[in-house]
């Protein structure tokens, strides 16, 4: 019982406030002011309905046979938009339920290279050659090839072919491979099971274009592509089964969602969650910084975060405090209108309420979504004060 009133990290808090407020106790940068950084949740049917981006690529692997295959589906940089990613983002870390996770640095650069080398975010990746030699082909060279060129793909390509691919390669996040749906994720004991990538794949072509090499665990090197570690081996940075994509920085004030919760019951849904630097509500008015704002009542208004449909949003929550350590928030919660309407009418969310408030009073305030999905995010915090009451005479 004892140690729920100490403050095990340090951070001004006990224990049991931070257990009661789900922190953890032991992690000094996660405290019960914190609130969980903004998110958004796509569905497989969501993911399907946006812009579908194809490209036939090498899959280079380290170990496990390298393959050429056409993957589909949204292109990340895409999404990020759509789900209104910060201007202030500087990377990605897509992270998947085994444990596996890898950082996607939003821009390339020139030291973006050797060993620190991730695959990057935004723009096209460079336009890729066909490799083909009989020597390599598992189908032809049954004892020790070790490419696989099975995909309907390949067809009709030969050696040193160009690859024209539409819109250019991409870090894609992948729904299909070759026109089927990638088969969902399980543990096969304590690893991912064989042939399961999906339901979604973060996919990285090769940013050094170069064929597929030997396995590094295979006996014969003496070979026309032998195993070379400064190859680009992009599979090894293409997360299968990713069901989190989490947005660097992560905003002042806030903490990591629980990684946890978006584990393999995601993959059975078909979910994905981004979080992070995602832009929420933008306030209007009052004006931050406002003085002489009115106060019976005083009226506020804000617009939906960019990256939600306003249909989506199912609530927003208003909350303000006139106190100065930013605690004891008041909320207002904003319902979608439910009155019967004619048949072209969608129920909508009002982006304003009024108020009541205190006269010569400053207050901070700030708005939260929550979207179909469960997905929330928060507005920036602004402050004004309210004007002083009339005196009589």
């Amino acid at each position: 019982g004892s140690i729920q009133f100490l403050d095990s990290d340090g951070d001004g808090y006990s224990n049991i406030d931070e257990i009661s407020a789900v922190r953890y106790p032991g992690d000094a940068n996660d405290d019960p002011t914190k609130v969980v950084a903004p998110f958004r949740i796509y569905t497989k049917e969501q993911l399907q309905a946006m812009p579908q981006h194809s490209q036939f690529m090498l899959m280079n692997t380290t170990k496990s046979g390298d393959y050429y295959t056409e993957y589909s589906g949204v292109v990340m940089e895409y999404l990020l938009k759509k789900a209104g990613i910060s201007p202030t983002a500087t990377k990605i870390t897509a992270y998947a339920p085994d444990g596996f996770a890898q950082g996607h640095p939003m821009d390339d650069s020139a030291e973006n290279i050797g060993s620190s080398y991730a695959p990057f975010v935004k723009g096209a990746y460079p336009a890729a050659t066909y490799f083909h030699v009989e020597e390599a082909d598992k189908a032809i060279n049954q004892e020790y090839g070790w490419c696989d060129y099975t995909s309907p793909g390949n067809a009709g390509r030969v050696n040193d072919d160009p690859i024209f691919v539409r819109h250019g390669l991409r870090l894609l996040l992948a729904l299909r491979a070759d026109g089927k749906d990638l088969l969902s994720g399980y543990l096969d004991g304590t690893k991912l099971a064989s042939g399961t990538e999906g339901p979604f794949r973060v996919v990285a072509p090769q940013k050094i274009v170069g064929p597929p090499d030997q396995a590094s665990s295979a006996a014969r090197q003496d070979v026309i592509w032998p195993y070379d570690s400064n190859s680009d081996h992009n599979a090894g940075f293409s997360s299968k089964c990713t069901t989190i994509v989490k947005v660097d920085p992560l905003p002042a004030g806030t903490t990591d969602i629980n990684v946890m919760e978006a584990g393999w019951t995601y993959i059975d849904q078909g979910k994905i969650v981004l979080y992070g630097a995602l832009e929420g509500p933008r306030p209007i008015l009052p004006f931050d910084g406002a003085t002489g704002v009115p106060w019976e009542p005083t009226f506020f208004k804000w617009i939906k975060s960019p990256g939600i449909d306003k249909e989506a949003v199912i609530s927003y929550k208003l909350e303000y405090t006139d106190d100065p350590y930013l605690k004891n928030w008041k909320a207002v919660i904003i319902e979608k209108e439910t009155k019967k309407h004619g048949k072209f009418h969608t129920c909508m969310v009002k982006e304003g309420t009024s108020i009541a408030l205190e006269p010569n009073t400053k207050y901070w305030w700030r708005v939260t979504d929550v979207d179909e999905n469960g997905g929330s995010t928060v507005s920036p915090l602004r402050s004004f004060t309210t004007k002083a009451k009339k005196s009589r005479r």
